[in-house]
């Protein structure tokens, strides 16, 4: 079998077991399902600021710091919420065309039902505190355990491939919430001085997007263009693709060297993806299909490349990474 294929069929595998964990946790329990979505993001630019923290002096006050701004958090999210679906104006009237105004319609319920299902709430919060005291005490031992039991071969095919998908998913995850956090807070000062009527849908559209790399932008901007109104046309218009590239030049300022590292290829897959998510579930697929796609073939590209480790016969290699393991 040759290593594309083995890449795509692993890839495919794993975004079906990504896709049914998830909606087996999500039929369960929302609430579980949405705090271990804020886990992965926030447990990601934590271990990753901290790997980059040399002293464990630094360590712990970026954790205390972290814990202040999660106990604040909890003083102000149901008040935040409050505000921004307050302030939120669909505004479904307007001289455009009908075909215009039911995507428009479309887009702003989903992301209304987006922002309150998806809300990192007090429950969520602590769901995203176990989660991070699990990971830390009891995870690392009971993969141990578990991988004591492992054939030797596939020990090590396990320890490492698991290192390398994790150490990719935490730079992809991170790289994604940091760009929430400042393509955001732009986006939202742009639509607001450019008079959009809903510049708090257009800033819940960034946020969205930013989980698809390299396209997240340009798919936030190309949405944004069905808000422009008649009367501010080319004022909103040309403001969009304006406030587009400063943020793009920001990111790439910034960020060039963090983002995931895609070939054309790639870029062009997670573009036909992001069609296809669209064409067959609408808003979900289009948001969801970046995630999905860039996970599953994190694990694939990285299970086919250590393949061969299942069937290896020396064990010398593989006795002393268990000893490192441990």
């Amino acid at each position: 079998m040759s290593s594309t294929l083995k890449t795509i069929l692993i890839s495919i595998f794993a975004a079906s077991v990504v896709i049914g964990a998830a909606t087996l946790i999500f039929a369960l329990n929302g609430d579980l399902f949405w705090g271990g979505a804020w886990f992965l993001l926030i447990a990601s630019l934590l271990t990753l600021i901290s790997r980059r923290l040399h002293h464990t002096k630094s360590r712990v006050l970026w954790y205390l710091a972290a814990a202040a701004l999660g106990l604040l958090w909890l003083l102000v999210n149901s008040t935040a919420l409050r505000l921004i679906v307050e302030n939120i104006n669909t505004n479904p009237y307007g001289e455009y065309v009908i075909a215009q105004m039911k995507v428009r319609l479309e887009l702003s319920v989903f992301m209304l039902k987006l922002i309150s299902q998806a809300w990192l709430t007090d429950l969520r919060l602590f769901i995203v505190f176990l989660l991070f005291l699990f990971n830390r005490l009891i995870f690392p031992t009971l993969y141990k355990i578990v991988a004591s039991r492992l054939p030797h071969s596939l020990f090590e095919f396990c320890l490492h491939t698991g290192k390398t998908v994790k150490a990719d998913l935490i730079d992809y995850f991170s790289h994604s919430l940091a760009l929430i956090l400042i393509n955001s807070l732009l986006w939202f000062l742009a639509t607001f001085l450019l008079r959009f009527d809903n510049f708090i849908i257009l800033t819940l559209i960034m946020v969205a997007s930013m989980l698809t790399p390299r396209l997240g932008l340009f798919l936030t901007a190309a949405l944004s263009v069905i808000y422009v109104e008649s009367g501010l046309f080319m004022l909103q218009l040309g403001g969009i693709f304006i406030a587009a590239a400063s943020v793009w030049f920001i990111d790439h300022t910034l960020f060039s060297k963090q983002a995931p590292d895609l070939a054309m290829r790639q870029i062009a897959l997670l573009a036909a993806a992001m069609a296809c998510g669209y064409f067959l579930f609408s808003f979900p697929g289009l948001f969801a299909a970046g995630p999905l796609l860039i996970i599953s073939t994190t694990i694939g590209t990285h299970a086919s490349r250590d393949w061969d480790l299942i069937h290896r016969r020396d064990k010398t290699l593989l006795v002393s990474n268990r000893k490192n393991s441990s």
